[in-house]
C-alpha cells in the first residue's frame, strides 16, 4: 500500500515523524507572531484509542485502500478468536485475555497488538480527510506573491492539533470589533477528532485536552 494514499496531515507515516507535526505547529505560531495574526491552537487526545477501532466496519476503510476483503476477514477473525498473555521480566502470565472477554465479540483491534497502529490509521484518515475538505483552518497570504496557503491539522497517532485564525475562518470584522472575540465562538462549533468519526465511542482525555487563544502585539 503507497502511503501517499492517506492524508497528508497524518504524521504517523513512513518517512514522516513526530518532529514533522511539532514543526507545522511551530510555523502556525511564528507565522501567528510574525503577521500579528490572532489564532487558536486545540489541541485533543484520545485514551485507548486503538480499544475502540472495531476491526469489523474497519474492513470497508481497509478495502479503501486495496486490501482484499478476505484479508480483512482473516484479520477480524483472527482478532476476535486471538488470546494473549503479558510478557514481562518475570516471565509469561498464567491467564490470558482476548478479544471476546465476558460475551463481548470485537472490542477493538486492542492496545497490544502490533496491527493496531495501523488499523487505526486507516480508520482515522476518513475523518482527517473529510475535515481537511469541509473543516475551518488558518491561512496565511504569501509575503511575495500574494497567494493563500491554508493549514487546518496535524495528527500524530491519535494526538491531533487543529489550527484556527482570522483569514481561515473568513472572518471579516466590522470597524472597532476585536476580531479575537470573534474567534472563539468558531472554535468552539469545530468538531474535535474524535466527535468527527467515533462520536460517543471515544474516550477524550480531559487533562490532555486544551487550546491556545493568543493574540500577538508590537510594545
Amino acid at each position: 500500500m503507497k502511503h501517499k494514499a492517506l492524508d497528508c496531515v497524518q504524521f504517523a507515516l513512513p518517512g514522516q515523524t513526530c518532529n514533522n507535526a511539532v514543526l507545522d505547529k511551530t510555523l502556525f505560531l511564528d507565522l501567528s507572531r510574525q503577521t500579528l495574526t490572532p489564532g487558536i491552537l486545540m489541541e485533543y487526545d484520545i485514551t485507548a484509542a486503538f480499544d475502540r477501532v472495531l476491526a469489523g466496519l474497519s474492513t470497508v476503510t481497509w478495502q479503501r485502500v486495496g486490501l482484499p476483503r478476505v484479508a480483512g476477514n482473516f484479520m477480524v477473525n483472527l482478532l476476535n478468536n486471538m488470546s494473549f498473555h503479558l510478557i514481562t521480566g518475570f516471565g509469561q502470565s498464567e491467564e490470558s485475555f482476548s478479544n471476546n472477554q465476558e460475551g463481548i465479540i470485537g472490542q477493538g483491534v486492542l492496545q497490544g497488538s502490533s496491527s493496531a497502529g495501523s488499523l487505526f490509521i486507516l480508520n482515522s484518515d476518513i475523518s482527517l480527510s473529510t475535515y481537511r475538505q469541509h473543516g475551518t483552518g488558518a491561512a496565511f497570504i504569501h509575503p511575495i506573491d500574494k497567494t493563500i496557503f491554508l493549514d487546518k491539522m496535524v495528527q500524530n497517532i491519535d494526538d491531533t492539533s487543529q489550527f484556527l485564525n482570522p483569514l481561515g475562518a473568513d472572518l471579516v470584522p466590522s470597524e472597532g470589533a476585536n476580531i479575537s472575540n470573534l474567534l472563539l465562538p468558531v472554535a468552539l462549533q469545530i468538531p474535535n477528532f474524535g466527535q468527527t468519526y467515533y462520536g460517543d465511542r471515544v474516550a477524550i482525555l480531559p487533562k490532555k485536552c486544551y487550546y491556545y487563544a493568543f493574540s500577538p502585539t508590537i510594545n
